[in-house]
Protein backbone atom coordinates (compact mmCIF):
# COMPACT_ATOMS: atom_id res chain seq x y z
CA UNK A 1 0.00 0.00 0.00
CA UNK A 2 2.74 2.17 1.05
CA UNK A 3 5.19 1.96 -2.03
CA UNK A 4 1.47 2.11 -3.98
CA UNK A 5 0.59 5.78 -2.57
CA UNK A 6 4.49 6.99 -3.12
CA UNK A 7 4.27 6.02 -6.70
CA UNK A 8 0.45 8.04 -7.40
CA UNK A 9 1.64 10.87 -5.16
CA UNK A 10 4.61 11.43 -7.95
CA UNK A 11 2.41 10.21 -11.05
CA UNK A 12 0.35 13.16 -10.20
CA UNK A 13 2.76 15.39 -10.03
CA UNK A 14 3.56 14.30 -13.28
CA UNK A 15 0.01 14.15 -15.02
CA UNK A 16 -0.50 18.06 -13.42
CA UNK A 17 2.28 18.38 -16.00
CA UNK A 18 1.64 16.55 -18.53
CA UNK A 19 -2.09 15.84 -18.42
CA UNK A 20 -2.78 14.63 -22.02
CA UNK A 21 -0.15 11.81 -22.06
CA UNK A 22 -2.49 8.29 -21.69
CA UNK A 23 0.53 6.44 -20.32
CA UNK A 24 0.71 8.55 -17.03
CA UNK A 25 -3.21 7.85 -16.09
CA UNK A 26 -2.19 4.60 -17.56
CA UNK A 27 0.00 4.05 -14.56
CA UNK A 28 -1.67 6.06 -12.17
CA UNK A 29 -4.32 3.71 -12.33
CA UNK A 30 -2.03 0.59 -11.99
CA UNK A 31 -0.80 2.32 -8.98
CA UNK A 32 -4.33 3.00 -7.81
CA UNK A 33 -5.18 -0.45 -8.10
CA UNK A 34 -2.31 -1.73 -6.21
CA UNK A 35 -3.34 0.84 -3.39
CA UNK A 36 -6.94 -0.49 -3.23
CA UNK A 37 -8.72 2.40 -4.51
CA UNK A 38 -10.48 0.72 -7.86
CA UNK A 39 -13.17 3.24 -8.50
CA UNK A 40 -9.99 5.31 -8.80
CA UNK A 41 -7.96 3.33 -11.19
CA UNK A 42 -11.27 2.74 -13.69
CA UNK A 43 -11.93 6.34 -14.11
CA UNK A 44 -8.04 6.75 -14.61
CA UNK A 45 -7.82 3.63 -17.26
CA UNK A 46 -11.07 5.29 -18.88
CA UNK A 47 -9.19 8.72 -18.65
CA UNK A 48 -6.01 7.13 -20.70
CA UNK A 49 -8.04 5.43 -23.27
CA UNK A 50 -9.68 9.17 -23.64
CA UNK A 51 -6.62 10.76 -24.67
CA UNK A 52 -5.35 7.50 -26.97
CA UNK A 53 -7.24 4.66 -27.96
CA UNK A 54 -4.71 2.91 -29.18
CA UNK A 55 -3.22 2.78 -25.59
CA UNK A 56 -2.99 -0.98 -25.33
CA UNK A 57 -1.88 -1.52 -21.56
CA UNK A 58 -5.44 0.72 -21.04
CA UNK A 59 -7.30 -1.68 -23.79
CA UNK A 60 -5.89 -4.63 -21.89
CA UNK A 61 -6.56 -3.73 -18.40
CA UNK A 62 -9.97 -2.00 -19.74
CA UNK A 63 -11.33 -5.42 -21.70
CA UNK A 64 -10.01 -7.66 -17.61
CA UNK A 65 -12.34 -5.07 -15.86
CA UNK A 66 -15.11 -5.63 -18.71
CA UNK A 67 -15.01 -9.06 -17.62
CA UNK A 68 -14.00 -8.95 -13.76
CA UNK A 69 -17.86 -6.19 -13.60
CA UNK A 70 -19.56 -9.07 -15.81
CA UNK A 71 -19.84 -6.72 -18.97
CA UNK A 72 -18.76 -8.96 -21.77
CA UNK A 73 -20.06 -6.72 -24.51
CA UNK A 74 -17.44 -3.79 -23.32
CA UNK A 75 -14.77 -6.96 -23.24
CA UNK A 76 -15.57 -7.70 -26.75
CA UNK A 77 -14.89 -4.81 -28.08
CA UNK A 78 -12.10 -4.06 -26.56
CA UNK A 79 -10.84 -7.33 -27.54
CA UNK A 80 -11.92 -6.63 -30.89
CA UNK A 81 -10.15 -3.35 -31.21
CA UNK A 82 -7.22 -4.94 -29.83
CA UNK A 83 -6.78 -7.42 -32.19
CA UNK A 84 -6.67 -4.79 -34.84
CA UNK A 85 -4.03 -3.03 -32.98
CA UNK A 86 -1.73 -6.13 -32.05
CA UNK A 87 -3.00 -9.51 -32.24
CA UNK A 88 0.24 -11.46 -31.24
CA UNK A 89 1.80 -9.83 -27.80
CA UNK A 90 1.20 -11.75 -24.78
CA UNK A 91 -1.53 -9.92 -23.29
CA UNK A 92 -3.93 -9.80 -26.05
CA UNK A 93 -2.81 -13.57 -26.71
CA UNK A 94 -4.27 -14.02 -23.00
CA UNK A 95 -7.43 -12.65 -23.40
CA UNK A 96 -7.84 -14.41 -27.01
CA UNK A 97 -7.66 -17.37 -25.12
CA UNK A 98 -9.92 -16.30 -22.14
CA UNK A 99 -12.69 -15.44 -24.82
CA UNK A 100 -12.23 -18.70 -26.38
CA UNK A 101 -12.62 -21.10 -22.95
CA UNK A 102 -15.62 -18.65 -22.60
CA UNK A 103 -17.32 -19.69 -25.91
CA UNK A 104 -16.56 -22.74 -25.30
CA UNK A 105 -13.75 -24.07 -27.36
CA UNK A 106 -11.00 -25.18 -25.49
CA UNK A 107 -8.68 -26.26 -27.98
CA UNK A 108 -8.51 -22.53 -29.26
CA UNK A 109 -8.01 -21.39 -25.45
CA UNK A 110 -5.15 -24.00 -24.97
CA UNK A 111 -3.43 -22.94 -28.83
CA UNK A 112 -3.57 -19.04 -27.33
CA UNK A 113 -2.24 -19.52 -23.80
CA UNK A 114 0.45 -21.45 -25.47
CA UNK A 115 1.64 -18.67 -27.52
CA UNK A 116 1.45 -16.10 -25.17
CA UNK A 117 3.99 -18.66 -22.63
CA UNK A 118 6.19 -19.24 -25.45
CA UNK A 119 6.38 -15.55 -26.22
CA UNK A 120 6.78 -14.42 -22.86
CA UNK A 121 7.28 -17.02 -20.51
CA UNK A 122 5.94 -16.46 -16.43
CA UNK A 123 4.61 -18.20 -13.78
CA UNK A 124 1.00 -16.53 -15.04
CA UNK A 125 1.06 -17.49 -18.54
CA UNK A 126 2.13 -21.22 -16.73
CA UNK A 127 -0.72 -21.04 -14.41
CA UNK A 128 -3.32 -20.07 -17.29
CA UNK A 129 -2.12 -22.38 -19.84
CA UNK A 130 -2.32 -25.14 -17.03
CA UNK A 131 -5.85 -24.13 -16.12
CA UNK A 132 -6.93 -24.48 -19.54
CA UNK A 133 -5.19 -27.95 -20.38
CA UNK A 134 -6.67 -29.31 -17.34
CA UNK A 135 -10.27 -27.80 -18.58
CA UNK A 136 -9.63 -29.77 -21.60
CA UNK A 137 -8.99 -33.01 -19.62
CA UNK A 138 -5.52 -32.94 -20.81
CA UNK A 139 -4.63 -33.65 -16.89
CA UNK A 140 -1.06 -35.36 -17.61
CA UNK A 141 0.06 -32.83 -20.23
CA UNK A 142 -1.18 -30.08 -17.47
CA UNK A 143 0.90 -31.80 -14.72
CA UNK A 144 4.07 -32.30 -17.24
CA UNK A 145 4.11 -28.72 -18.37
CA UNK A 146 4.49 -27.87 -14.58
CA UNK A 147 6.84 -30.28 -13.73
CA UNK A 148 9.04 -28.71 -16.65
CA UNK A 149 8.60 -25.64 -15.04
CA UNK A 150 9.59 -26.32 -12.01
CA UNK A 151 12.84 -28.47 -12.57
CA UNK A 152 13.95 -24.99 -14.51
CA UNK A 153 12.55 -22.87 -11.71
CA UNK A 154 12.95 -24.51 -8.59
CA UNK A 155 12.81 -21.55 -6.41
CA UNK A 156 9.22 -20.99 -8.27
CA UNK A 157 6.92 -21.15 -5.28
CA UNK A 158 3.71 -20.55 -6.88
CA UNK A 159 4.07 -22.99 -9.18
CA UNK A 160 5.05 -25.82 -6.90
CA UNK A 161 2.13 -25.19 -4.69
CA UNK A 162 0.03 -24.97 -8.14
CA UNK A 163 1.28 -28.42 -8.81
CA UNK A 164 1.14 -29.43 -5.24
CA UNK A 165 -2.86 -28.53 -4.95
CA UNK A 166 -3.25 -30.42 -8.13
CA UNK A 167 -1.98 -33.81 -6.81
CA UNK A 168 -3.63 -33.37 -2.88
CA UNK A 169 -6.96 -32.99 -4.66
CA UNK A 170 -6.01 -35.97 -7.15
CA UNK A 171 -5.24 -37.89 -4.03
CA UNK A 172 -1.49 -38.29 -5.02
CA UNK A 173 -0.49 -37.03 -1.60
CA UNK A 174 3.03 -38.64 -2.01
CA UNK A 175 3.58 -36.13 -5.12
CA UNK A 176 1.86 -33.28 -2.84
CA UNK A 177 4.45 -33.90 -0.05
CA UNK A 178 7.58 -33.64 -2.58
CA UNK A 179 5.89 -30.64 -3.45
CA UNK A 180 5.60 -28.91 0.20
CA UNK A 181 9.15 -29.97 1.46
CA UNK A 182 10.46 -27.98 -1.49
CA UNK A 183 8.36 -24.88 -1.25
CA UNK A 184 9.14 -25.19 2.78
CA UNK A 185 13.28 -25.73 2.03
CA UNK A 186 12.93 -22.52 -0.16
CA UNK A 187 10.53 -20.59 2.24
CA UNK A 188 10.40 -21.92 5.41
CA UNK A 189 7.95 -20.07 6.59
CA UNK A 190 5.46 -20.90 4.43
CA UNK A 191 2.30 -21.45 5.92
CA UNK A 192 0.20 -23.18 2.91
CA UNK A 193 2.83 -26.00 2.83
CA UNK A 194 3.70 -26.13 6.22
CA UNK A 195 0.12 -26.85 7.29
CA UNK A 196 -0.99 -29.28 4.35
CA UNK A 197 2.35 -31.25 5.39
CA UNK A 198 1.70 -31.62 8.50
CA UNK A 199 -2.02 -32.74 7.82
CA UNK A 200 -1.11 -35.29 5.74
CA UNK A 201 1.29 -36.54 8.15
CA UNK A 202 -0.79 -36.20 10.66
CA UNK A 203 -1.90 -40.00 11.03
CA UNK A 204 1.23 -42.10 9.61
CA UNK A 205 3.75 -39.73 11.86
CA UNK A 206 1.93 -37.56 14.29
CA UNK A 207 5.40 -36.06 16.06
CA UNK A 208 6.48 -34.96 12.45
CA UNK A 209 3.38 -33.55 12.04
CA UNK A 210 3.19 -31.51 15.09
CA UNK A 211 6.64 -30.02 14.58
CA UNK A 212 5.19 -28.76 11.27
CA UNK A 213 1.98 -27.49 12.26
CA UNK A 214 3.61 -26.13 15.44
CA UNK A 215 5.75 -24.02 12.63
CA UNK A 216 2.87 -22.96 10.64
CA UNK A 217 1.10 -21.51 14.19
CA UNK A 218 4.50 -19.44 14.79
CA UNK A 219 4.19 -17.78 11.31
CA UNK A 220 -0.08 -17.39 11.50
CA UNK A 221 -0.90 -17.49 14.89
CA UNK A 222 -4.52 -16.47 14.41
CA UNK A 223 -5.32 -18.40 11.40
CA UNK A 224 -8.58 -20.59 11.90
CA UNK A 225 -7.19 -23.27 9.37
CA UNK A 226 -3.94 -23.68 10.96
CA UNK A 227 -5.57 -23.49 14.61
CA UNK A 228 -7.90 -26.48 13.43
CA UNK A 229 -4.94 -28.63 11.87
CA UNK A 230 -2.65 -27.80 15.21
CA UNK A 231 -5.79 -28.97 17.63
CA UNK A 232 -6.43 -32.15 15.52
CA UNK A 233 -2.55 -33.17 15.58
CA UNK A 234 -2.31 -32.09 19.38
CA UNK A 235 -5.28 -34.79 20.15
CA UNK A 236 -3.49 -37.76 17.80
CA UNK A 237 -0.60 -36.74 19.98
CA UNK A 238 -2.45 -37.26 23.26
CA UNK A 239 -2.23 -33.56 23.88
CA UNK A 240 -6.21 -33.15 24.51
CA UNK A 241 -6.13 -30.19 26.95
CA UNK A 242 -4.48 -27.57 24.33
CA UNK A 243 -6.12 -29.17 21.79
CA UNK A 244 -9.20 -28.25 23.39
CA UNK A 245 -8.13 -24.49 23.67
CA UNK A 246 -6.94 -24.52 20.15
CA UNK A 247 -9.95 -25.80 18.52
CA UNK A 248 -12.07 -22.96 20.51
CA UNK A 249 -9.53 -20.27 19.21
CA UNK A 250 -10.42 -21.97 15.63
CA UNK A 251 -13.74 -21.63 15.92
CA UNK A 252 -13.62 -18.03 17.21
CA UNK A 253 -12.16 -17.07 14.02
CA UNK A 254 -14.74 -19.43 11.63
CA UNK A 255 -17.83 -20.68 14.02
CA UNK A 256 -19.70 -22.08 11.79
CA UNK A 257 -17.10 -24.47 9.89
CA UNK A 258 -18.83 -27.67 10.18
CA UNK A 259 -15.15 -29.78 10.12
CA UNK A 260 -14.18 -27.66 13.07
CA UNK A 261 -16.67 -28.50 14.92
CA UNK A 262 -16.81 -31.98 14.66
CA UNK A 263 -13.15 -31.91 15.61
CA UNK A 264 -14.31 -29.82 18.90
CA UNK A 265 -16.79 -32.85 19.55
CA UNK A 266 -13.67 -35.50 19.06
CA UNK A 267 -11.15 -33.53 21.06
CA UNK A 268 -14.26 -33.15 23.94
CA UNK A 269 -14.96 -36.77 23.95
CA UNK A 270 -11.81 -37.61 24.35
CA UNK A 271 -12.00 -35.13 27.50
CA UNK A 272 -14.92 -36.59 28.67
CA UNK A 273 -17.11 -33.50 27.67
CA UNK A 274 -19.71 -35.95 25.84
CA UNK A 275 -22.88 -34.12 26.62
CA UNK A 276 -21.54 -31.56 24.96
CA UNK A 277 -19.99 -33.31 22.14
CA UNK A 278 -23.58 -35.37 21.15
CA UNK A 279 -25.08 -31.88 20.94
CA UNK A 280 -22.39 -30.95 18.59
CA UNK A 281 -22.44 -34.28 16.46
CA UNK A 282 -26.56 -33.96 16.18
CA UNK A 283 -26.46 -30.39 14.80
CA UNK A 284 -23.99 -31.96 12.20
CA UNK A 285 -25.75 -34.85 11.19
CA UNK A 286 -28.98 -33.23 10.97
CA UNK A 287 -31.13 -33.42 7.59
CA UNK A 288 -30.40 -29.54 6.79
CA UNK A 289 -26.77 -29.73 7.90
CA UNK A 290 -24.31 -28.50 5.36
CA UNK A 291 -22.19 -31.83 3.72
CA UNK A 292 -18.38 -31.94 5.11
CA UNK A 293 -15.81 -34.55 4.25
CA UNK A 294 -15.34 -36.41 7.60
CA UNK A 295 -19.23 -36.73 7.86
CA UNK A 296 -19.05 -41.00 7.67
CA UNK A 297 -16.77 -40.30 11.23
CA UNK A 298 -18.99 -37.86 12.84
CA UNK A 299 -22.01 -40.41 12.14
CA UNK A 300 -18.98 -43.20 13.72
CA UNK A 301 -18.22 -40.92 16.82
CA UNK A 302 -22.00 -40.41 17.74
CA UNK A 303 -22.57 -43.91 17.81
CA UNK A 304 -19.84 -44.75 19.71
CA UNK A 305 -21.20 -42.13 22.16
CA UNK A 306 -24.57 -42.78 22.38
CA UNK A 307 -23.33 -46.63 23.24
Amino acid sequence: GQDHAVAQSSLEQLIADNPETAHYHYLLAMAASGAGDQGKAKRELQEAHRLDNNHIPSRVALARLALAEQEPEEFDRHLAALIKLAPDIPDVLRLQALAAQRAGNSAEAIGFASRAHAANPSTQTLLELAAYQRAAGQVEASRQLMRQWIEAHPTDIAARLALANQLQMANDLAGAQVQYQAVVKHDPANVIALNNLAWNLRLSEPKQALDYIRQAAQAAPDRPEVLDTLAVIEHLNGEHRVAYRNIERALAGAPDNPSMLYHKAMIGASLGKNEQAVALLEGLLAEDAPVFPERAEAEALLNTLKG
